[in-house]
């Protein structure tokens, strides 16, 4: 928490620009060309399942959020460089392992959950309403830096066609 920066240093700092948030639903499939024509006119926050979807497609995101405290959240960045990342932030609250903090070569962001816990630290980082998935928190994040409008691409929040649960490379 000390050694990273906190989202509260971003607050409207893309006040009015476009954001579009990259979920790891199965519509990803059929959208994904599209991103390579916005990262420059949109700041692109994807979950952290999408790095690598996006990144077999030669795109990547300005950055990914890390929400999960699942164990095995830490081997989606198994193979990631400080190139491979290279102006991707990883934007996490502190409640995820410390092997995805390690396992994450690459610049970090500290967002703090609307919990008291993070309140009593009496370390400022900066707080955002977090939903409750790492999609929900691409999206607080988008809206926290002042993002307008907030676009959504593969948060389908339920089956796609037939059992697919989850974009290809996921």
């Amino acid at each position: 928490i000390l050694e990273n920066p906190g989202i509260k240093d971003l607050k409207n700092a893309f006040k009015g620009k476009p954001g579009i948030v990259v979920s790891a639903g199965p519509s990803l499939n059929k959208n994904i060309h599209l991103l390579g024509q916005c990262y420059d006119k949109a700041v692109i926050c994807g979950a952290e399942t999408t790095l690598t979807v996006l990144q077999k497609q030669g795109l990547k995101p300005h950055m990914v959020t890390s929400l999960e405290r699942t164990g095995l959240v830490y081997k989606l960045f198994e193979g990631q460089t400080e190139e491979s990342l290279k102006d991707i932030y990883l934007s996490a609250c502190p409640v995820v392992p410390k092997a995805v903090y390690d396992n994450y070569p690459g610049e970090k962001i500290i967002v703090y959950r609307n919990f008291a816990t993070f309140k009593w630290l009496d370390i400022d980082k900066g707080i955002v309403d977090i939903g409750p998935s790492s999609g929900n928190m691409a999206f607080d994040v988008l809206d926290y830096l002042g993002c307008d409008p907030i676009i959504i691409i593969g948060q389908d929040l339920a089956y796609g066609d037939g059992d697919i649960t989850h974009a290809e490379n996921t």
